[in-house]
Parts: structure tokens; C-alpha cells; sequence
């Protein structure tokens, strides 16, 4: 990846390069005369503008245009455009140890500040076509990655798909088989099933899945593994939802849950994990506490917690908020969602 950028830097560079030397070939080419002041005309009234130019591209366009600030953006520019026009003089005030503003008379001082000005505004729209230009491509080329993420996503979940109906049966008659033998062991079976059920297929037709439904399934979740560890594990588990049933993304609370589960102290009367959810119909709010294990030596890859960062991002753009902290040797996720 970092070659990859590189090399398109490099391309980006060089054909700026390009540019700039195709139209400075064209001034020169084009010049009706070229005395001896011609390259301290050139320097002089080039500079600025390249300058303007490249402050537009990068600074003024992706800072204030992206943001829709449009007051600041016409400030700036102005600022900007009136700063390139009055360097356009003391350049070449300096080239010529201030002979060219001498020579100069008042009529000839003003066609050149005009010429200047209208120069500087030309190439302030080329530098805001070629903006909008850069990022379309890089929108278009997002969107690409992301269809290719989705497709390979999907090529991947068939390779891998379990039939559900075979899964559901195999449990169902393990689940009978240990009914008589153990009521601990038949009631995880029953558990495991309920959770794959929900996990392969709980989605409606939008992505979506109902709030209630994932918090049952972080009841299951939290069931079955007080199950492994003999109901020696200390979680505290409270929800609240008020009115009518919401729609959620799917899988994302339980994440932070299985986390807590894998990275935290969890038989700790004292310390226990502490899961709190509340929703009604303007948002939600989900906070999980836990004791840090530092005694784990597999140490997190962080895939999961980007996997969590780049869904809701997708599905909840500018409508959630994720706060992550390690404080005190304790963990703390807290996850606000405008519903």
C-alpha cells in the first residue's frame, strides 16, 4: 500500500509538472516581444499565481467548499486574490530594485494590477475545476472499493456458509439426545442453537434487525458462557427500551460485549462487567465497563473494533457517536446512536 501511494503521488506530480511547463511554454511561445525584462515579467507575475493556485487546491477548496462554509470561503479567497495581485508588484519591484514600479505610469500601473487580478481569478477557477475533478474520481473510486469489499465479502460467506438447516437439525438433535443426560449441557445446546439461528439469518430485508432481538441475543450470549464457567462470572446487565420496538445494525452491541468477555476480568464480584442500554425513539445509548485482564497474553489485533468503526460509519453516517477509553485499569465503550 505505502508503494502504491507513492507512485500515484509521483504520477500526480509529474503531470502538474507537465502542466505547468505546456503553459509556460505557451506564454513564452506567445509573447509579442522578449526584451531582457521579459524573466522578470514571467517570475514576477507566475509566481503568485502558482501560489493561488496550489493554496486554493489544497487549503481553501477542501477546508471550507467540502465543509459548506461558503462565507469564509469567499473571505479567504478574496484575502488570497488581493495577497497574489499586490506579490505580482513587490516581486518585481524586488527583481528590478523598484525601477519597474518607476517606469511605470499611473495608466500602465492600473492595466497591470487589472491584468494581474483577472489572471489570478482565472486560475483560482482552474484550480476549483480541477478540485471538484480529484474528488469525484476519489468518490467514484470508494465507491469501487467498496462494491469490491461487499463482493468479496460475499464470495467469501458463500465459501464458507454452513447449511442452516443441517446446522439447526444437528443441534436440535444433540439438544434432544443431552436433555435426559444433563439439564446444564441440553440448555447450552439450546442457547448455541438460538445464537447461530440469530447470527445466520435474523436480518429483515434492509441489513436491519429489531433492538429486542439483539439484546436477546446478548442475553444468550451472556447465558451461554456463564454456563461454561459454572455461573462464576460476575456481568450485571441492564435495558431499557421505551416505545416502540427500533431497528438496529445487526451484531454491532454484541462485539463490544464478546470483547469484554475476552479481555476482561469477569470473576469479580467487587469488579463486575457492567452492560447498560437505553433507548427510546431519538436515540440510543450503550455503555459496557469492564476490569482489564493484563494477564492475557494474546494481545487484540483491533480488527473487530475497526470492523464495528467502518459499519457504523456506513450505516449511521454523522448520526453516531463511539467513545473508547482505558482509564484506572478500565475499560469503557459508549456508544450514543441517533435512531
Amino acid at each position: 500500500m505505502p508503494m502504491f501511494n507513492l507512485s500515484r503521488k509521483v504520477k500526480t506530480m509529474l503531470i502538474h509538472i507537465a502542466g505547468w511547463a505546456a503553459y509556460l511554454s505557451t506564454v513564452i511561445l506567445g509573447a509579442t516581444k522578449t526584451d531582457k525584462h521579459f524573466g522578470e515579467y514571467l517570475l514576477s507575475v507566475k509566481i503568485p499565481v502558482i501560489l493561488l493556485f496550489y493554496v486554493c487546491l489544497y487549503y481553501i477548496y477542501p477546508n471550507f467548499l467540502n465543509k459548506k462554509k461558503y462565507i469564509r470561503l469567499l473571505l479567504c479567497l478574496f484575502a488570497l486574490i488581493l495577497f497574489a495581485t499586490l506579490l505580482r508588484f513587490f516581486i518585481a519591484a524586488l527583481i528590478t530594485r523598484f525601477h519597474f514600479i518607476d517606469e511605470l505610469t499611473t495608466t500602465e500601473l492600473n492595466k497591470e494590477l487589472w491584468t494581474q487580478l483577472r489572471l489570478n481569478l482565472a486560475f483560482a477557477g482552474i484550480s476549483l475545476a480541477l478540485w471538484y475533478a480529484s474528488r469525484n474520481a476519489e468518490i467514484e473510486k470508494a465507491k469501487k472499493d467498496m462494491e469490491n469489499q461487499v463482493l468479496n465479502a460475499e464470495l467469501k460467506a458463500l465459501k464458507y456458509q454452513i447449511n442452516p438447516h443441517f446446522l439447526y437439525n444437528t443441534l436440535s438433535f444433540m439438544y434432544a439426545k443431552a436433555l435426559p443426560i444433563s439439564d446444564e449441557l441440553s440448555k447450552a445446546i439450546g442457547k448455541l442453537s438460538e445464537i447461530m439461528r440469530y447470527s445466520l439469518n435474523g436480518t429483515t430485508v434492509d441489513g436491519l434487525v429489531s433492538l429486542q432481538k439483539e439484546v436477546e441475543h446478548i442475553y444468550n450470549f451472556i447465558e451461554l458462557q456463564q454456563l461454561r464457567f459454572s455461573n462464576n462470572l460476575s456481568v450485571e446487565f441492564h435495558s431499557n427500551i421505551i416505545g416502540k420496538d427500533k431497528s438496529i445494525l445487526p451484531l454491532i452491541l454484541i462485539t463490544f460485549v464478546e470483547n469484554a468477555f475476552k479481555h476482561g476480568v469477569l470473576n469479580e464480584k467487587e469488579h463486575p462487567l457492567k452492560i447498560d442500554l437505553m433507548a427510546n425513539d431519538k436515540e440510543l445509548n450503550f455503555q459496557i465497563i469492564n476490569k482489564i485482564n493484563y494477564d492475557i497474553k494474546e494481545k487484540s489485533s483491533g480488527i473487530g473494533l475497526n470492523n464495528i468503526m467502518n459499519r457504523l460509519q456506513l450505516a449511521y453516517p454523522g448520526k453516531h457517536n463511539l467513545l473508547i477509553t482505558e482509564d484506572n485499569n478500565y475499560y469503557t465503550a459508549q456508544l450514543t446512536i441517533k435512531m
